[in-house]
Parts: structure tokens; C-alpha cells; sequence
């Protein structure tokens, strides 16, 4: 049997989440869990994550197939919800960790890109990149919007 195409899908919410921790080096924490546990980890749809709760973990109560089609409550949690945010601005973080090494901008954003999208920059992406953070009033703020704008790129959160 040959197949013709694969369809692009987003992530679930435990994989999207689980790779948002991943991806920034900050782990979510979950309350009566050991620091470290995974979304996909997780025992019981009881344990409270709001981030989960928006992107339509199942209760499994029921076994039904997840709603795939983004919502308006997804898409404004990835604009301007505090999980990522909160997760770039870590200062126990990747891109924290970046800055105290004094690392170039081009260095950094290259990895940002491995860690996002597995892949480096192209030239064009490379000097947009470039370009955001020099516009930036600090280079922690630019570094911080190139990230959150990676984090929230269709190339991140779908399966493709």
C-alpha cells in the first residue's frame, strides 16, 4: 500500500505542552507531582493545568477523538496566555542561560531555531531575526520575541 500525502496535525495539548517545557528548558509543574513529570505523564485528567484545559485534554470518561480544529480560546492562550511567556523569561531557562554566556545574537538564534524547529535558520530567516532583535530597546527583549514568535510558528505546533 503506497500513501500519497501526510496531513498536517497539530499537536495535542500533553505533546505541545511537553515540548514548549522542552524546548525553553523549563519544566511545568504540576502540584503533588515530582518536578520534571511530563504532561503525557500525567496520572489523571484531575490534575489541574490550564494550558491542557484550553487545548482539549479528554477527560477520558469517554473515548472519543480529540477536536482538532484550532480555537479562538487556543489561539489567544498562545498570543498572549502566560505559559509561554512565563516560560521564555525563566531565569533558569534556555534563552537565560544563552545571555549569561554572552553568546552573538546569530549563535543564539540559530539555536532557538534547532530547538524549535530542528533546523537552522535559512539567510532570510537568519537576518529577519537578526534585524528584530537590533530593532529591539534590549537584546533580551528581541532574543525573547524572535523565541515567542518561533514557539508560536504553524512549523512548531503542527505535526507535518
Amino acid at each position: 500500500m503506497a500513501y500519497s500525502r501526510h496531513y498536517s496535525r497539530r499537536l495535542t495539548a500533553e505533546q505541545m505542552l511537553d515540548s514548549i517545557s522542552q524546548t525553553t528548558g523549563v519544566t511545568e509543574q504540576y502540584t503533588s507531582l515530582y518536578p520534571g513529570t511530563r504532561a503525557a505523564q500525567l496520572p489523571e485528567p484531575e490534575i489541574e493545568s490550564y494550558f491542557l484545559e484550553v487545548f482539549d485534554r479528554p477527560s477520558r470518561q469517554l473515548i472519543c477523538e480529540r477536536k482538532q480544529p484550532p480555537t479562538l480560546n487556543q489561539a489567544l492562550h498562545l498570543i498572549s496566555g502566560d505559559t509561554i511567556q512565563r516560560k521564555i523569561e525563566d531565569p533558569h531557562g534556555v534563552l537565560a542561560k544563552m545571555l549569561a554566556a554572552h553568546r552573538p545574537p546569530r549563535e543564539m538564534v540559530e539555536e532557538m531555531y534547532l530547538r524549535t524547529l530542528s533546523r537552522y535558520p535559512d539567510a532570510e530567516e537568519g537576518a529577519t531575526a537578526e534585524a528584530a532583535i537590533a530593532k529591539a530597546p534590549a537584546a533580551k527583549q528581541g532574543l525573547e520575541d524572535v523565541f515567542w514568535a518561533l514557539l508560536n510558528s504553524k512549523e512548531f505546533l503542527y505535526n507535518h
